[in-house]
C-alpha cells in the first residue's frame, strides 16, 4: 500500500533504455539487455516483474528463468553453427551435491541433458536409478524439453556460451548425477552454476574411442553400479551424425 525510496535508485542506462522503449518486443529487448552484458539475474528479474515489452506482464519466476535460458542460448546458437568442430573432450566434476560428465564430440552442433537420479534420494524414493533427459540435433528444438524441464535450458546456456567462446561446434552430452548429498532443492540456477564450474575444470585427455569406457568410469566412481543404463539412454551417443547438410 505504501512505497518510501530511502536511497537514490541508480539504473543501469542499458536497462532504463530499454524498459522505457514501449514499441520492443520482450525477446528483442532480452537480446539488446544481454549485448550489453546484463546477465541472465538481472534479465529474469525485469521479465518477472514485468517491466520488457510493449505489453508487459508479470511472469511467474520460474517461467522466466528458463525464458531467458532459452533465449540467451538461442541468440548463441545460430552463430555457433558456423565454426568448426572441436576435438574430443571431456571434463567432469561435482556441485552442490550434484556430479557432472561432460562430453564434446566432434561433429554438428547437437546437445543432450541425462538426469540420472540416485536411489534413495529426495527426488526417488525408489531402490533404482530413475534415469531421464532430452535432447536437439543441429536444427534446434521445436517444443518444449518436458522430461527435464528447466534444467535442459539452464545447462544449455553455459554450453552454448562456452561454444561461441572458443569459437567451435560439437556433440555434447551432460550428465547430471543427483546424489543423497543434493539434500535440499535450489532451483534450476544450481544445474546453470554447476555445469559452468564444470566446463573450468581440467579437460581429460583420452582417444575418442575410449569415449564410453571413460563416462562409464565416472558413473561407477560417482556411485552408479551399472552405468550401462545411462549410456544406453543416451540417444547421441547413439546416433551417427556426420554432416549437418543431412539436416537443411
Amino acid at each position: 500500500k505504501k512505497i518510501n525510496i530511502t536511497v537514490n535508485v541508480k539504473i543501469q542506462k542499458p536497462i532504463e533504455k530499454i524498459t522505457d522503449d514501449t514499441d520492443i518486443l520482450a525477446n528483442t529487448a532480452l537480446t539488446e539487455l544481454n549485448k550489453n552484458k546484463i546477465d541472465e539475474y538481472q534479465l529474469t528479474k525485469l521479465l518477472s516483474i514485468g517491466t520488457l515489452g510493449k505489453n508487459p506482464k508479470l511472469v511467474p519466476t520460474k517461467w522466466a528463468i528458463t525464458a531467458v535460458d532459452d533465449k540467451i542460448g538461442i541468440d548463441n546458437y545460430k552463430e555457433i553453427l558456423t565454426y568448426p568442430e572441436i576435438d574430443f573432450k571431456i571434463v567432469t566434476h561435482h556441485y552442490l551435491g550434484n556430479k557432472y560428465i561432460i562430453c564434446f564430440f566432434p561433429a554438428p552442433y547437437s546437445f543432450e541433458f541425462i538426469e540420472i537420479i540416485f536411489p534413495n534420494t529426495k527426488d526417488n524414493h525408489e531402490n533404482s536409478f530413475h534415469i531421464q533427459s532430452d535432447y536437439e540435433f543441429p536444427q534446434g528444438r521445436k517444443t518444449y524439453a518436458e522430461i527435464t524441464a528447466g534444467g535442459y535450458y539452464a545447462s544449455r546456456l553455459p554450453i552454448l556460451e562456452h561454444l561461441k567462446k572458443i569459437k567451435r561446434q560439437a556433440r555434447v552430452i551432460v550428465f547430471r548425477c543427483i546424489t543423497d548429498d543434493y539434500t535440499t532443492p535450489l532451483g534450476v540456477w544450481v544445474v546453470r552454476e554447476g555445469t559452468r564450474e564444470t566446463l573450468k575444470h581440467q579437460v581429460k585427455d583420452i582417444d575418442e574411442s575410449l569415449a564410453k569406457d571413460v563416462i562409464g568410469f565416472f558413473l561407477k566412481k560417482y556411485g552408479m553400479s551399472n552405468p550401462t543404463l545411462a549410456i544406453k539412454h543416451s540417444v547421441l551417443l547413439r546416433e551417427k551424425q556426420t554432416s549437418i547438410k543431412n539436416f537443411k
